[in-house]
């Protein structure tokens, strides 16, 4: 009988694990279980761990856009918490948090616009407790073209600037120093040869820093345009300036055609970047022929093609507009990254959708040999206005953040889909930290370090995928500050990890460079010379290999010093798999049932004996006779 039940439990657990189904869904959270009461406060501006406790933040901007709000994550809920109300005294276009003075506390970066194309870019400083104060800043005295790009342009862990000047052709950089006591940005050019034309910049731009030449280092990615056609610069950096390495133009070449803001992404998993742009036609102040296209092996091809379902949408106000980026994810976790942005439905009602990356069934998508398949749509996402992918309990495993716009009082109310992924699939969490000194401070954000990662997959073929950290800052690109890889149904350890750190775009050793400043502090800063480079050639990529990780990992590098890799140490949190708990459960309980079956049975044998001894006891002995 016991061997019975024990087979029947076992049936039944290997049943519940292999029927568990791996179809995505996704279930709207009550708002007060995500943001308590504060769901109609504003539009989420940026992400970003304030008070270092590996949790990611949000940055809010308020209906007014004269103030800040910045919610702090929690386990429980509500998810997001309100900690601080940061008053401006300007109009927010966007935030970006950043190190901007080496301290690593994280400084807000805010954008606001005065005119058509002039923008004011001001910094308020992080304080040791997590909060901002509206009174400490620092305004930048110029005025721009366009919103900068966050960027570490002289690779010393510390963040820059990428502007445009506001007379529309100056580029340049600014570094920011400490002389006299005082922080302040020093502006250095855009040095290049006197033979390289320089296209007029695009606005709004998508420039980016991130690895595109395959070196493992980030470059410089333009957007630019000549006689009113787009184009894309990529630049490296060199002794003798900067270098342009390709120009690349946009997917056709006709006025009326409508571009997207560019995204990137490893949408192929071969390791290595690609170009991705939403594109449409312009008919009067609708949206026609719509298609999402990738640059892959110098040509462009078709995604996805717009339909009686899905479009783009379809006023001139909301065409394509720059809000509208295609934000790419492993949302599925099977090991290719997926789309998320703002489409139209057939009445005309703007969704947030997932449309997932799919085998290549037709002829004319054999460039990268994926497309964009089926679609997910978030429920009650009625006339949506931004998206973005965001990890609510840390565990690997992507949700979403929608930010609805209501057209009777023109208000933003936040709205999350938590991502009810199958349990049988596996993640690599990675953040690569500041590497400003030994001590791994967690809560900064670090534009530019690249990851890769190689393995095999349960068919035994080769799998990898890469991804760049904090590749774009402006125009509410609301990227997050970690890289999440889908890594499918693997059960075996990740072969290797390569994890590459940004080489100067522009250097010079003359000039000092802040290093571990607290700006709120009284005392005289540190200045020293930017030791952090290899005198020897700075421009040689800066990267580590670790091999053998396990799958469900955090993974947390700190790249210091940035001229040993050899020396960069990387801490590992191992998050156990739904499906790792719950086989645990059922080897329990299948032990548990094993040892009270095993006491019952014995509880059994020993009653027998004991009435084979009474009977026995009664019994007549012949031998007494």
């Amino acid at each position: 009988m016991a061997k019975y039940l024990i087979q029947t439990l076992v049936y039944v657990g290997l049943f519940l694990l292999v029927t568990a189904t791996d179809d995505p869904a996704v279930i709207e959270l009550d708002a007060k279980e995500f943001i308590g009461d504060q769901s109609q406060v504003g539009f989420t501006a940026a992400y970003g761990d304030v008070n270092m406790d590996k949790k990611t933040d949000v940055f809010v901007i308020s209906n007014t856009r004269k103030e800040i709000l910045i919610f702090l994550a929690y386990e429980k809920f509500p998810i997001l918490r309100l900690n601080q109300t940061l008053v401006l005294d300007v109009i927010a276009t966007s935030a970006v948090p950043a190190d901007f003075n080496g301290d690593d506390i994280t400084d807000l970066l805010i954008t606001s616009k005065e005119n058509e194309n002039m923008y004011r870019v001001l910094i308020y400083w992080g304080g040791k407790d997590g909060k901002f104060s509206s009174k400490n800043f620092y305004e930048c005295p110029e005025r721009f073209y366009d919103e900068p790009l966050v960027l570490d342009a002289n690779a010393d862990t510390i963040s820059d600037l990428f502007v445009v000047y506001s007379n529309h052709t100056t580029r340049g950089f600014l570094i920011g120093v400490t002389k006299q006591d005082k922080w302040s940005f020093v502006s250095k050019p855009f040095k290049t040869r006197d033979d390289i034309e320089l296209l007029d910049p695009y606005s709004p731009h998508s420039n980016a820093f991130i690895d595109l030449t395959g070196e493992g280092s980030a470059d410089l990615f333009l957007t630019s345009e000549k006689e009113g056609k787009i184009e894309y610069e990529i630049w490296n950096g060199s002794s003798s300036g900067l270098v342009q390495f390709k120009t690349i133009s946009t997917y056709e070449n006709d006025p009326n055609v409508k571009v997207s803001p560019v995204a990137f992404s490893d949408f192929n998993a071969d390791g290595k970047q690609d170009i991705l742009i939403a594109v449409c036609t312009l008919d009067a102040d609708s949206c026609k022929d719509g298609k999402i296209v990738i640059y892959a092996n110098d040509k462009w091809y078709n995604l996805f093609s717009t339909n009686e379902e899905w479009s783009f949408p379809n006023t001139k106000d909301e065409l394509l507009h720059v809000h509208n980026t295609l934000h790419i994810a492993d949302f599925n976790l099977d090991s290719y990254p997926d789309i998320l942005m703002i489409m139209q439905n057939k009445e005309g009602i703007r969704k947030a959708v997932v449309f997932y990356n799919d085998m290549c069934k037709t002829t004319n998508c054999t460039g990268p040999g994926r497309q964009l398949g089926i679609w997910l749509e978030m429920p009650n996402s009625d006339n949506a206005v931004l998206s973005s992918f965001y990890d609510f309990n840390m565990d690997g495993t992507l949700d979403i953040i929608v930010t609805t716009k209501t057209n009777d009082d023109d208000k933003y109310t936040m709205k999350a889909y938590k991502n009810m992924i199958a349990d049988d699939v596996t993640f690599l969490r990675v953040q690569v930290l500041s590497g400003h000194n030994d001590t791994a401070v967690y809560g900064v954000n670090v534009p530019g370090p690249y990851i890769l990662y190689e393995t095999t997959n349960t068919m035994g073929g080769a799998q990898c995928g890469s991804l760049g950290q904090m590749s774009q800052s402006s125009h509410l690109s609301l990227q997050l500050p970690y890289i999440i890889f889908g890594l499918g149904r693997l059960a075996n350890f990740v072969d290797q990890l390569m994890v590459s750190v940004p080489v100067p775009l522009i250097i010079d050793p003359d000039d000092p460079v802040i290093t571990l400043v607290d700006n709120n502090d009284d005392s005289d800063p540190a200045i020293k010379p930017n030791t952090s480079l290899s005198t020897e050639d700075p421009f040689t990529p800066r990267n580590y290999t670790w091999p053998m990780l396990i799958p469900n990992s955090q993974l947390y590098v700190n790249p210091y010093p940035r001229s040993s890799p050899n020396r960069w140490k990387i801490k590992v949190l191992v998050t156990p798999s739904q499906s790792v708990i719950t086989t645990a459960i059922v080897l329990l309980g299948t032990c548990g049932v094993l040892v009270i079956a095993t006491l019952v049975l014995h509880w059994f044998e020993r009653r027998e004996d004991k009435q084979e001894k009474i009977q026995e006891s009664y019994g007549f002995h012949f031998d007494a006779m």
